[in-house]
């Protein structure tokens, strides 16, 4: 049997901006070990069995929305040979993974879909993952931070890319903020 050029073509999986399927799919558990007020916030602490803590505290909401925030500990300071200047761009870089078998594009776009609003920051000392949400789509967002933990790969064709429209940016910049290249 010949097999003809058409049949080696492989067709890209679309993703529908409303799919959520892929989002969370690998599953861990872990118990929770107690409870306790948190002085400084007001709220609750719940520290897990695997070492992360939680901070809950509920706050009156008109628009039926609650923010959300997750810290882990080691930002850009902890990366060795660094060049000066190369942590500004620490925060794009989450959105060069491939996450829950979709692109960083196609991941905030699903999220977007959902009225999720996801952001991050990378700084000296830590990186946050930030943002709100409807209250109907907490458990979408509980699954999409375990997919950005968890499930996601290095996508070298998307960082090729930033890295292509990234230097014409940089070098106006550089010129705007060092006239003559100083």
């Amino acid at each position: 049997n010949a097999v003809s050029a058409a049949d080696n073509i492989q067709y890209p999986w679309i993703v529908s901006d409303g799919d959520t399927l892929m989002i969370g799919k690998k599953r861990s558990r872990t118990k929770l070990k107690s409870s306790s007020p948190h002085a400084v916030s007001g709220g609750e602490l719940w520290p897990f069995a695997n070492g992360m803590k939680v901070i809950f505290k509920q706050q009156p909401s008109p628009s039926k929305e609650f923010s959300f925030s997750m810290l882990i500990n080691g930002g850009f300071s902890t990366v060795k040979d660094l060049a000066i200047g190369e942590g500004a761009f620490f925060s794009d870089m989450l959105w060069l993974y491939d996450i829950a078998g979709m692109s960083g594009y196609n991941f905030q776009k699903v999220l977007n879909a959902n009225n999720v609003n996801l952001k991050s920051s990378v700084t000296l000392s830590d990186m946050r993952l930030y943002g709100s949400a409807p209250s109907d789509k907490f458990l979408l967002v509980i699954k999409a931070l375990t997919s950005v933990a968890n499930d996601r790969a290095l996508n070298t064709a998307a960082f090729e890319s930033y890295k292509r429209l990234e230097k014409p940016q940089r070098a106006v910049l550089d010129s705007l903020m060092y006239p003559g290249y100083r």
